[in-house]
């Protein structure tokens, strides 16, 4: 199991099983706004969504719930992959 990404937005601690650690090997790495500080994340939104609309950035996104997310993540598609969890 290789978790890329982890946010922080959600909450800044996650409860996991001890079974979990025995019984795979997991790397964690993270990256991505929980680095920052949410206030000049937040300060700097509306500029980049008037980018996302003046501009046409596009940004190629899948989503798959959090049961499918090792077909998903395998799954040969392009754009990022965005786990929901209901």
């Amino acid at each position: 199991m290789r978790c890329e990404q982890i946010g922080a937005l959600a909450g800044r601690t996650a409860a996991l099983d001890a079974s979990i650690l025995r019984a795979r090997r997991i790397d964690v790495s993270g990256s991505g706004g929980g680095g920052n500080d949410p206030a000049l994340l937040f300060a700097e939104l509306p500029r980049l969504l008037d980018a996302v609309e003046t501009e046409g950035l596009r940004i190629p996104l899948r989503v798959a719930e959090l049961g499918d997310v090792e077909r998903a993540r395998t799954a040969d598609a392009p754009g990022c992959l965005v786990v929901t969890t209901g």
